[in-house]
This record gives C-alpha cells, structure tokens and sequence, in this order.
C-alpha cells in the first residue's frame, strides 16, 4: 500500500505535489488544533480560550476546513478531479470569505486583491497546466 502511495506521489506534477502535502498534513492539523482544549487561541489578534474559539465560529470554520483539505488529497492521491476541485473552493473560501466577516473597514480589505490572484495563480495551474490535466486523465484536444 505505501509503494502505491508512493508511486502515485512520484507521478505528480511537482506543485501538484505540494497542493497534494498540503492537503493531507495541513487538513491534518486543520482537524487536529481546533479539538485541543490546551491550546492558546487567538482571533483578530486578541487571545481567546477554547469555547471562545468556537463560539466566535473559529473553531467550526478551522474544523471543516481540515476535513475538506484532508479528503481533497485524498482524492487527490486517487487520481478524482472532484479531490482537485474540492481543494480548488476550499482554497478559494479561506482565503476570501473571511475578509468579508471581519472587515470593520475598507482597510482591512487591502490584502484582498492579493489573496485573489494567489487564488487566480492557483486555478491557471490546477485546470491550465497540461501535465496535471494528464495526472487526472483529462486530455485536452489540440483544435
């Protein structure tokens, strides 16, 4: 079993690779961190205690993010376009949907724009990129 897994690591594009170990340590941690009650919090840089943490919605929000990024690698490692999409909205959620709950200002949005083309960058790879388009087994007609 891990000399499949490993095969199919060795087979990946190299970033597809690194969204692929993102996935599985960083959805890991994701589902892992918000369920230690001795744990330090913070939220909007002030400290927090652990039912703070889910009652401000934190905790539920960093959960669900771990499951997600979790199962997409896992789809991921199986060759299933549904593990690159779900990684894809995922990404696309955390790194916008925030900005809009805790803006107090138009200040608090100047990050925006730059977490949008990071989120821009990642899409012209996941569904441009010839090689991972292969890894999926989608191949794209030369008309």
């Amino acid at each position: 079993m891990l000399k499949k897994i490993y095969l199919q690591i060795k087979s990946m594009p190299f970033f597809l690779n690194i969204i692929t170990y993102i996935c599985i340590f960083g959805g890991f941690m994701f589902t892992v961190v918000p369920l230690c009650p001795f744990a330090s919090f913070s939220v909007n840089g002030k400290t927090v205690s652990f039912n703070e943490f889910w009652l401000l919605g934190a905790g539920p929000t960093m959960f669900i993010t771990g499951i997600l990024l979790s199962i997409s690698g896992i789809g991921i490692l199986k060759y299933k376009i549904w593990g690159r999409n779900m990684f894809f909205y995922t990404l696309f959620a955390v790194s916008t949907i925030p900005y809009f709950f805790m803006a107090k200002s138009l200040e608090d949005l100047k990050i925006l724009p730059f977490s949008l083309f990071f989120v821009f960058i990642v899409y012209i790879y996941l569904y441009s990129n010839r090689k991972v388009s292969h890894y999926f087994g989608i191949e794209k007609s030369k008309n």
